[in-house]
């Protein structure tokens, strides 16, 4: 992202150490068709996308800042998650940007932006489905670099055994790289 000394604000600032700005729109239902053809979603060409988020009943890790997910994608490899929000950019080290998977991101809600890091792991076909169907832990998910990612940012204990599947939730994503939520 390119930025001048004219927008040096705090804004700028934080948008040019990240690695991806996500621009998220809140759309009512009745204009879901509408927004889906502005932003070229098309049910036959969209990437499909299938999440599953994993918490405690009482959504204690979402409240701390913390998401564990994953991901089905129809076409391609499927993918764990944990990700951190907020976080100070400047606060990551330079080992974990140098990790496959890691990624540093903006979310701009008016003038305000909330910074997030994450580490994906790739995962094989049926893992996560045997995840949702309980014939699997979902501590395996997620991969040895992605458990010390979750233990240094956050200091509470997480007990696999006593987090719930969240989902699905569908996504697609359109051809100009919008996307768009559904719940199932």
């Amino acid at each position: 992202m390119e930025t001048t000394a004219a927008s040096n604000t705090p804004k700028s600032r934080a948008l040019a150490a990240m690695d991806a700005v996500e621009i998220k729109v809140t759309i009512r239902p009745d204009q879901e068709l509408l927004a889906e053809r502005a932003m070229e979603v098309n049910e036959d060409t969209a990437e499909v996308r299938v999440l599953y988020f994993y918490d405690t009943p009482d959504l204690h890790l979402f409240n701390a800042g913390v998401a564990l997910r994953a991901r089905l994608v129809k076409g391609d490899a499927d993918d764990s998650m944990v990700k951190f929000r907020p976080v100070k950019a400047a606060r990551i080290s330079r080992d974990w940007e140098q990790l496959e998977g890691f990624k540093l991101e903006a979310d701009c809600v008016g003038d305000r932006v909330v910074c997030s890091a994450s580490l994906s792991a790739l995962q094989q076909r049926g893992e996560i489905d045997d995840v949702t169907k309980g014939k699997r832990s979902i501590d395996k998910l997620f991969s040895k670099d992605q458990e010390r990612f979750l233990n240094e940012f956050y200091k509470g204990p997480v007990d696999f055994r006593r987090l719930r599947v969240m989902g699905p939730f569908a996504c697609c994503v359109g051809s100009s790289g919008t996307k768009t939520f559904l719940m199932s």
